[in-house]
């Protein structure tokens, strides 16, 4: 955690895209907070690249009360996919300059996954394996780009299933992937490349296993697993003890006495309520 996996996978895509000829990429994350979030570093990161003219896209429901989003809109306002996609560009849009527009065509309804670069919620991308009307749309919008899940450990069995379907599509479809978890279980890591190789009907055997922390690499050809370090300010020792709900309190005392602050986590509310009383 706080190692740099989003900026890995900004540059995972940008390097995708340079030597594989992918286009675009679409972030799905949990929830419309961490969207938010992200969509303010895509955006930033696109500004920085200087890749020309693109299309960004915020996707989920509630995407019209971003401030920055409805900035990108306003200041845009008149363009269209022509003038994205076109092999014309203006004399200010030049390759020494980055250009990120939010095109108004791309935010109706089923038209979003199209944009060429999107950061939304992962419903978004799993209803492409729904039987929705129209969920062909949003598989065309997908072909081809780099699909970064983040926080992947965060789904729950129900939308697990779903994942998987998705990732095996997404192999047929030569779409790339990215995976991003700091406490991903072995078993659930193991399936979802699993699925994402019978898309691309390669062998989902790993040729080892390493210790944590990892970056595994799955294509046609098999998975592989690289151990990576972690910087110094990551390496923090901590301690553990047993504590019952009795002799917490005097624990909490002890720690404070001299200033500072201490935070009690509770994993149940029957537990939450005994350190209560």
């Amino acid at each position: 955690m706080g190692e740099g996996k989003t900026e890995a996978a900004l540059y995972l895509m940008q390097q995708i895209a340079a030597r594989l000829g992918r286009h675009g990429c679409y972030f799905a994350l949990p929830t419309q907070a961490t969207s938010n979030q992200m969509f303010s570093r895509v955006h930033a990161f696109l500004e920085r690249a200087r890749v020309g003219e693109v299309n960004l896209q915020l996707l989920h429901g509630h995407a019209a009360l971003s401030a920055e989003f409805q900035t990108l809109q306003d200041k845009n306002a008149g363009v269209f996919p022509e003038a994205i996609y076109g092999d014309e560009r203006d004399s200010k849009n030049s390759e020494d300059s980055s250009t990120v527009v939010a095109a108004e065509w791309f935010t109706y309804r089923k038209r979003g996954l199209l944009a060429p670069f999107g950061v939304g919620t992962i419903d978004q991308v799993l209803m492409a394996v729904l039987q929705t009307k129209h969920y062909f749309v949003r598989l065309f919008g997908l072909r081809g780009k780099t699909v970064v899940f983040d926080e992947v450990h965060a789904y729950d069995a129900y939308m697990t299933t779903l994942m998987e379907q998705l990732l095996e599509w997404l192999g047929s479809l030569g779409s790339s992937v990215v995976m991003l978890s700091a406490t991903l279980p072995s078993a659930r890591r193991e399936t979802l490349a699993a699925a994402y190789m019978r898309g691309l009907g390669g062998n989902a055997k790993s040729t080892g296993s390493v210790s944590y922390p990892r970056l595994m690499l799955a294509n046609a050809c098999g998975c592989r697993e690289y151990p990576i370090s972690v910087s110094e300010c990551s390496r923090r020792r901590i301690g553990l003890e047993w504590l019952d709900a009795a002799a917490l309190g005097d624990r909490l005392i002890s720690l404070v006495r001299v200033g500072g602050c201490a935070a009690v986590i509770c994993n149940t509310v029957a537990r939450a309520q005994e350190v209560d009383r």
